[in-house]
């Protein structure tokens, strides 16, 4: 596997119906996925996750130091495939405002995304995470 340059958090919460998970959409594709960017050098690995969570979705919380896996994307217009190093994010505020807000959207009207809608690789990380939850 080529060396990791993309960090991502998995932003979670337990509602009224127990684990949520929130995805958002990329900004191209329109794809669902979670916010992830590239690895800001002068920050760990799990303090770039949370700032791509703040700056792609506007949510804040307490992020995990020790990644729950790799996600691996793959390009629509190429065959390249990023992995992505994703650490999870309990979500505990979600700002009305943030830099990137008229660029994505999250599952609705910040609503959390129902399992059915999760990619495949995705599905199996999230999987992993939540086991015993």
């Amino acid at each position: 596997m080529s060396k990791i340059k993309h960090t991502g958090a998995l932003p979670f919460r337990f509602g009224d119906s127990g684990l949520e998970i929130l995805l958002i959409t990329a900004r191209r594709t329109g794809r669902w996925i979670v916010p992830k960017g590239y690895w800001t050098p002068r920050l760990k690995s799990y303090q770039s996750a949370e700032k791509e969570a703040y700056e792609e979705a506007g949510i804040e919380g307490l992020i995990g130091q020790d990644a729950i896996g790799i996600y691996e994307q793959k390009s629509l217009r190429s065959s390249t495939i990023t992995p992505i190093m994703v650490f999870p994010l309990q979500v505990t505020y979600w700002h009305g405002i943030w830099p990137e807000k008229h660029e994505r959207r999250h599952g609705g009207s910040r609503r959390i995304l129902p399992r059915r809608w999760w990619r495949k690789g995705l599905r199996l990380l999230i999987r992993r995470f939540t086991r015993g939850m």
